[in-house]
């Protein structure tokens, strides 16, 4: 409120039926159609008014710091406004330098503010009043909106920096060009919200949903994010620099504010899971924390990448991701167990995730990065097989069943032989242990038969038969070193086959 407004002490002309559908009506005819509350009593009107009146001229305080409001109040103060022209229209430009409500510091702790026009409400101090104000001033600015509801509501523009914001419902709420930094949002309800060009720097969304929301051009620099669902979630533009995606756990003073608000609030988080968002070239990840080595790293399956540039994250930690760690827990986040179709879908949403991911890394010269996930998508597709031949088994289907186990046994010899081609240094190990076991087995056989062989002559048969050799021994057919030699070869074979598409995969598959 500007200063010596004077607020007007409306007379009520209440509706003959003092229910919530006739005040509806009655606004409307009013054309205020975002008004639903019965008018509140000129008692409190005066009251309110004499806070305004009361702040007026001062330099510190808050008007209604401290003062619980109730929805009523807020639509009279709105209607009120800036000496009765009412609430701003973000629409129209010319409504934009008005000032907005001034609610510092105030109560609307559960508050249903549905579907109100809020447009440039203050609710916190701007930046350069906050960089010389006190702890207590800090304290005291912060409007209080735990669990209020805020669903639809517009808030274009508005001053929220540090507000109380847990577990409020802000679906579709219009926070366009708001400031929002440091603002605590942990467990808000935000699916569907447009935050485009706002600011939440350092802000707190620990399992924040925000769903679909729109958060194009949005400033999230060291921005908390982890255990929030990003589902489709648009950051094109967005500068998430420093920003915390990975899992997290909380204590101390974040543990206890949650836990006053929520008794059951979680102390651990998952990553944020950002399944199906969309990203660009334009949006900075720059060292943003992706994965935390104890309590898990951001999902990713069906992502967008857009070209965002991927070389600027350190992706040393992220070991795994979060849809591998979702997808290998046998319980739900209730505690239940699965089902079979569930970890199949889960499995599946792991490879893809680790495959695109892969691909977009490659995209961007990234080969070795790329290649810790292509081997992690194939191992995952491993397991995908491995549950669909029980889910066959369940389903009767003998043959359906054998051809999967056949498919998971090979997977699982090629992953021991060269871990898929991007193992290499397997290959060798098995180069060196089979020549060094048929030699010893050479020695053993010849010593048996009567012909000992030396160490020497023993490696030396063992390094032949194994390069193929062993297919066109002259000895007798039955000759027990003949048949090992036999087998060497064939072993040999594979294992060589086994080398060269895995030195191909390494040097000329990118």
């Amino acid at each position: 409120m500007p200063e010596g407004q004077d607020v007007r002490i409306t007379a009520i002309t209440r509706p003959a039926q003092d229910d919530a559908e006739t005040w509806r009506s009655y606004w409307r005819e009013r054309d205020m159609p975002w008004r639903r509350a019965p008018e509140i009593g000129q008692e409190r009107q005066r009251e309110l008014a004499a806070r305004i009146s009361r702040q007026a001229g001062r330099k510190t305080g808050f008007p209604f710091g401290g003062e619980r409001l109730s929805r009523g109040d807020v639509e009279w103060l709105l209607a009120e406004h800036d000496d009765g022209r009412g609430p701003l229209d973000w629409s129209q430009p010319e409504d934009r330098g008005r000032p907005g409500l001034d609610l510092r510091g105030a109560d609307l702790r559960g508050v249903d503010l549905s579907g109100l026009p809020l447009a440039r409400l203050c609710g916190g101090l701007h930046e350069d009043a906050w960089r010389n104000a006190t702890r207590e001033e800090l304290r005291e600015a912060r409007i209080h909106l735990e669990e209020a509801n805020l669903t639809g509501a517009h808030l274009e523009g508005a001053l929220l920096d540090g507000a109380h914001l847990e577990f409020a419902r802000l679906g579709a709420a219009h926070l366009e060009h708001a400031h929002l930094d440091f603002a605590l949002l942990d467990g808000a309800y935000l699916t569907g919200a447009s935050l485009n060009a706002a600011s939440l720097t350092g802000a707190s969304l620990l399992g924040a949903i925000l769903n679909d929301a729109h958060l194009e051009d949005t400033t999230l620099l060291r921005a908390r994010l982890a255990g929030a669902e990003l589902g489709g979630t648009h950051f094109e533009g967005a500068r998430l620099r420093e920003a915390l995606l990975a899992g997290m756990r909380i204590d101390g003073a974040d543990l206890e504010r949650l836990r006053a608000i929520r008794a059951d609030a979680p102390v651990r988080y998952r990553g944020a899971w950002a399944c199906g968002a969309f990203f660009n070239e334009a949006t900075v990840l720059d060292d943003a924390v992706l994965a935390d080595e104890r309590e898990g790293a951001l999902s990713v399956a069906d992502v967008r990448w857009g070209g965002v540039n991927l070389a600027v994250v350190s992706w040393d930690p992220v070991h795994i991701l979060g849809d591998e760690v979702e997808a290998r827990d046998s319980l739900s986040t209730h505690g239940n167990p699965k089902d079979a179709a569930t970890r199949l879908a889960e499995y599946r949403s792991a490879v893809r995730a680790n495959r695109q991911l892969a691909v977009s890394l490659r995209d961007q010269g990234l080969n070795e990065e790329a290649d810790r996930y292509f081997y992690r998508a194939q191992k995952l597709q491993r397991q995908v097989t491995l549950l669909q031949a029980v889910g066959a088994a369940a389903h009767g289907s003998w043959w359906r069943r054998a051809i999967r186990l056949g498919s998971y046994f090979f997977s699982l010899f090629l992953d021991a032989l060269a871990g898929y081609g991007y193992r290499p240094g397997r290959s060798l190990v098995a180069y060196i242990c089979t020549l060094t076991l048929f030699a010893i087995l050479y020695h053993v056989l010849s010593a048996a038969t009567g012909t000992p062989l030396s160490a020497v002559a023993s490696v030396a048969l063992s390094i032949n038969s194994f390069h193929g050799r062993g297919f066109f021994s002259g000895a007798a057919s039955g000759d027990p070193v003949t048949i090992a030699a036999a087998v060497e070869a064939i072993a040999g074979l594979i294992i060589e086959i086994s080398f060269i598409a895995t030195f191909t995969q390494r040097f000329f598959a990118r």
